[in-house]
C-alpha cells in the first residue's frame, strides 16, 4: 500500500481555480441566431451533425483545460507516494530529535513530570528501526544522546532532572539542526521541542536555520494562570540593614507573604509584606549585631505557590574590623550633644544592636598633632573652625598624603579669607561669600534628586533609604573648585555641595554645610545615616557595610570563583558547599579557585584550620520566576527555513526508501495535455 502525501498541502486550495475554465466556457458559449431563409429542408440534417461535433469538441476542450489547471496546482503542492515498505521490506525509518528545556522554571507546578510523561508517550509510537536523539537546554546545551534506537533513550529520560538556571532554546534547536544534518538516511526528520517557552529563554531564535523538509513540533508545557511570588533581592542597604525585594508575578491575585531573615542560622527576624497583583516592593530589615568576620544571611518566604525555589535567597557578607574615626572639635563642651560633630559621630558609631563598622571618638584640635605622631585613624572629620592651630594644616596634609581620609565641614564659625589662607593647598575649593538667610524658608535650598556620582549615591538608587531631596539647607558658601578637584554633589540650582580632591594616597572632601543643624536639618532625616556612611566610605576608599554585599552573591549560571591568591596557584584548596559537603579545588594561575556549584546557598573557602576565608552565595536567577511565555506559533515564525546545499540530492534519494515524488510526472502529463489542447482548439471542423 502507498499513501499519497503533499509537501505543500496548503496549496491544494488552488484547486478552486478549476472553476475558471468553466466560467469562461459559459461566458463564451455560442448563442443561436435567427436568419430568414426560403427553405431549411436541405440544411436540417447537416446542421444537427455539425452541432453535435461542436458540442463534443467544446466539452473536450473544457475538460482538458480544467485538467491542466488541476495538474498545475498539484505540481506546486509537490505530491509524493510514501510506500509502506522500502526496498529491503522494512518500514521507512523515522528520525526524531527531542529538545528538552531543563531550566529552573520547569520545576513549577507539575511541568517537569508532564514533560517526561509526554516524551515517554512519544517513544511508544516508535519502533526499534527508528532513531532518536536527545538535546537538553539548561545552564549549558548538551547533546545527551546522538542517534540511537528508542529503547536506549528511556534510561536517559529516567535520569534527567531540571536544573537551577536558565536555558537558551535557540542553542538547543541549533544542535538539533546539526543532528538532523548528520543522520545516515535521507528520511524526513522531526524536531520535538518541549518547553514552557519563557520569553527570556527564546532569544536568538532568528538565528536558528531549519531545512524546509524538517518538521518542528512544539509541546508548550506552560500555564498562563500560574500563581507565583518570589524574593528578587537580598542586599546591604545601609549600616546594619539589608533590603529584601519581593515581586508578585501573577496579574490577578494579591498575596500576603510571611518571611524570615536569618543570620548564621540564628533567631529569625519575622515580618509580613502585602503584594498586590503584578507589584514588586522591598522591605528593609536588620538582623542585629554582626561581629567582624564572614556571615551568611538567608531569607525564606512562605508563599505556597507554583515555584518553591524562588522563595529563598542568600547573601554572604564580610564585616571587617571597625575603622577608627576622629571627630575634631575646637573644644570639649560640657554636654556631648552640643558638640558640632555629635550627629556625625552618632551616625557612624552604632548602638549596641547594630554592626560596629566605625569606632568614632571626639578629639580636640589641640590633641590632633600629637596623636598623629603615634596613631593612624582611617578618617578625620573636621567641624567648621573659627581659629585653625598653626600646626594642624601641615599635620593633616601629611595624614592625607599617607592614605588617610579627611572631610571638612563649614559653618558660622568659618571665615572664608582665613580658611583659604590656612588650608591653602589642602582645600579642594576656595571659599567665597556666604549666601542664604536663616530666617527665610522660601529661599532654602535642597539637593538635586538627579545626582550622578555613584560613589556617594549608590545607596539611594533604590527607594528603601529615602529621598535625598527632602533635607533643606539654610546657608552655604559660594565655592570655586580648585585645580584637579571634582564636584561630587550639587544643590538643586547646580551649585557645588560636595567637592573632593586626591591628595597623595588619600582624599580631601569639602562639604558645603555645617556638621550640625545650624545650616541644615539633615540629621533629622532618615537619609542622614546612610549618607554619612557613604561619605565616609568615599573618603577612606572603604565601604564596610557594603563590603562583599552585591559582590558576594551570584545568580546560577554565572561563574563562582574564590580569590585564593597567586601564592596558592597550582595548589588545591578546600571548599564547603551549602549542604556541608567538602571538596578540593585547584587554584589557577591567576589565583582563582573556580567551583562548579551543585545547589543553591552559600559556598565557603576554608583555610588549613577549617576557618572561613571567603564566602559566596549562589541564588536562583530572578528571570526564572517570570510568567511571560511565548506561543508555539511565535516560535515557529521566528525560525528560518533554508534549503541546504546537497539537499536536492537527498530528496532524489528518497525514491530508494519508499518515497516517490510525482511532480515531474504531473508536469510531463500537463505538457502533453497542453499540446493536445492546442491541436484541438485550432482544428477546423467540417
Amino acid at each position: 500500500m502507498s499513501n499519497l502525501l503533499f509537501n505543500n498541502w496548503l496549496l491544494l486550495g488552488g484547486l478552486l481555480a478549476v472553476a475558471i475554465p468553466v466560467i469562461i466556457h459559459l461566458l463564451l458559449k455560442r448563442r443561436p441566431q435567427r436568419l430568414r431563409f426560403s427553405t431549411l429542408r436541405f440544411f436540417k440534417d447537416q446542421d444537427e451533425s455539425a452541432k453535435k461535433r461542436r458540442r463534443l469538441r467544446n466539452l473536450l476542450l473544457l475538460s482538458l483545460r480544467m485538467l491542466l489547471v488541476a495538474l498545475l496546482v498539484l505540481a506546486f503542492a509537490r505530491p509524493y507516494l510514501m510506500g509502506s515498505a522500502n526496498a529491503s521490506g522494512k518500514a521507512p525509518r523515522r528520525y526524531v530529535v527531542g529538545v528538552v528545556d531543563r531550566s529552573a522554571s520547569m520545576r513549577a507546578a507539575d511541568h517537569w513530570q508532564r514533560t517526561i510523561d509526554f516524551l515517554r508517550e512519544q517513544l511508544k509510537d516508535l519502533t526499534e528501526n527508528d532513531r532518536v536523539a536527545l538535546v537538553a537546554c539548561g545552564d549549558t546545551t548538551d547533546v545527551l544522546s546522538e542517534w540511537v534506537p528508542p529503547g536506549k533513550i528511556k534510561p536517559v529520560l529516567d535520569e534527567l532532572k531540571p536544573g537551577l538556571g536558565g536555558a537558551q532554546l535557540a542553542a538547543g534547536l541549533t544542535e538539533a539542526a546539526g543532528l538532523v544534518a548528520s543522520r545516515e538516511g535521507s528520511e524526513p526528520a522531526t524536531v520535538l521541542l518541549v518547553s514552557d517557552l519563557q520569553s527570556h529563554s527564546c532569544g536568538g531564535l532568528k538565528n536558528v536555520v531549519f531545512s524546509p523538509e524538517t518538521e518542528l513540533r512544539i509541546e508548550a508545557i506552560s500555564e498562563r494562570e500560574l500563581d507565583n511570588v518570589s524574593i528578587t533581592e537580598l542586599k546591604p542597604s545601609g549600616p546594619g540593614t539589608f533590603a529584601v525585594g519581593f515581586q508578585n508575578w501573577s496579574g490577578k491575585s494579591s498575596r500576603t507573604i510571611r518571611f524570615d531573615l536569618v543570620a548564621d542560622g540564628g533567631k529569625p527576624v519575622n515580618s509580613i509584606v502585602l503584594l498586590p497583583a503584578g507589584v514588586k516592593t522591598n522591605v528593609v530589615l536588620s538582623p542585629g549585631n554582626l561581629a567582624p568576620g564572614w556571615h551568611q544571611l538567608e531569607i525564606h518566604a512562605q508563599s505556597n505557590d507554583a515555584l518553591d525555589l524562588d522563595d529563598d535567597r542568600y547573601l554572604a557578607v564580610n564585616v571587617p574590623q571597625p575603622l577608627v574615626v576622629w571627630c575634631v572639635e575646637a573644644g570639649h563642651p560640657a554636654k556631648e550633644f552640643e558638640q558640632e560633630t555629635f550627629f556625625l559621630r552618632s551616625a557612624l558609631s552604632p548602638t549596641d544592636d547594630q554592626t560596629p563598622y566605625y569606632l568614632a571618638e571626639t578629639v580636640s584640635t589641640s590633641e590632633v598633632f600629637g596623636r598623629l605622631q603615634k596613631e593612624s585613624p582611617a578618617l578625620i572629620l573636621l567641624s567648621g573652625l573659627h581659629v585653625v592651630p598653626p600646626e594642624l594644616p601641615a599635620a593633616l596634609q601629611r595624614f592625607t598624603e599617607q592614605g588617610g581620609g579627611l572631610i571638612l565641614f563649614v559653618g558660622e564659625s568659618v571665615r572664608a579669607d582665613r580658611y583659604n589662607i590656612d588650608w591653602h593647598g589642602l582645600l579642594p575649593a576656595n571659599l567665597g561669600r556666604v549666601a542664604g538667610d536663616l530666617e527665610v524658608p522660601e529661599e532654602f535650598w535642597h539637593l538635586s534628586p538627579d545626582q550622578t556620582d555613584d560613589r556617594l549615591f549608590t545607596v539611594f538608587r533604590g527607594s528603601e533609604n529615602g529621598d535625598i531631596a527632602q533635607p533643606f539647607f539654610k546657608r552655604r558658601f559660594e565655592l570655586i573648585p580648585g585645580e584637579g578637584a571634582n564636584v561630587l554633589a550639587i544643590f538643586g540650582d547646580g551649585k557645588p555641595f560636595v567637592i573632593a580632591k586626591e591628595r597623595g594616597r588619600g582624599r580631601v572632601v569639602l562639604v558645603n554645610t555645617s556638621a550640625d543643624t545650624g545650616w541644615n536639618d539633615w540629621p533629622k532625616r532618615r537619609t542622614f545615616v546612610p549618607w554619612v556612611h557613604s561619605l565616609a566610605g568615599f573618603a577612606t576608599g572603604q565601604t564596610p557595610w557594603l563590603d562583599g554585599g552585591a559582590g558576594r552573591a551570584r545568580e546560577w549560571g554565572t561563574p563562582l570563583v574564590f580569590e585564593a591568591g597567586n601564592s596558592l596557584a597550582g595548589q588545591t584548596v578546600t571548599v564547603r558547599d551549602p549542604a556541608g559537603e567538602i571538596s578540593k579545588v585547584t587554584v589557577d594561575n591567576t589565583g582563582g579557585a573556580k567551583v562548579s556549584p551543585t545547589r543553591l546557598g552559600v559556598y565557603s573557602l576554608l583555610d588549613e584550620s577549617g576557618k572561613v576565608r571567603e564566602q559566596i552565595a549562589m541564588n536562583l536567577p530572578v528571570a526564572e520566576s517570570a510568567l511571560d511565555f511565548l506561543s508555539p506559533a511565535e516560535i515557529q515564525s521566528s525560525i528560518k527555513r533554508v534549503q541546504m546545499a546537497g539537499q536536492a540530492g537527498a530528496i532524489a534519494a528518497l525514491m530508494n526508501v519508499g518515497q516517490k515524488e510525482l511532480w515531474r510526472i504531473i508536469l510531463g502529463t500537463g505538457l502533453v495535455l497542453l499540446l493536445a489542447e492546442s491541436l484541438l482548439a485550432n482544428r477546423t471542423w467540417a
